[in-house]
């Protein structure tokens, strides 16, 4: 990112996950749709992204997050460790955005 400009900590985290998951998404896209549950249509709109294009728009999110924490955080965070990642996996959040009807299946949308 520009180095002549301090990022906040929300830029930077925007920009570092985004980055992360576009590297990702070339070399796995199944994996990587699942594991940060994003749509086809996301996918392909990050795979279109440059990297100074990702930059840009990171800059510009000043303090939204764009990747918010899930609704269970606090339940897996007074887990046991070894409890957390199961608890994680057994309540598997849906994307508020994903219509009536459908079931996600390795992070692309499907109509049933």
């Amino acid at each position: 990112m520009d180095t002549d400009h301090v990022y906040n900590s929300v830029q930077w985290m925007n920009f570092q996950l985004l980055t992360l998951i576009h590297s990702n998404l070339k070399t796995n896209p199944a994996a990587t749709a699942y594991s940060f549950r994003l749509t086809k249509e996301q996918c392909t709109r990050l795979l279109k992204m440059s990297y100074t294009d990702i930059q840009a728009f990171a800059t510009n999110m000043t303090g939204e997050s764009l990747f918010l924490p899930r609704d269970n955080l606090l339940q897996l965070l007074d887990a046991p460790a070894g409890l957390a990642s199961i608890l994680s996996a057994v309540r598997k959040s849906v994307p508020s955005s994903m219509p009536p009807g459908t079931r996600m299946e390795s992070g692309i949308t499907f109509s049933s």
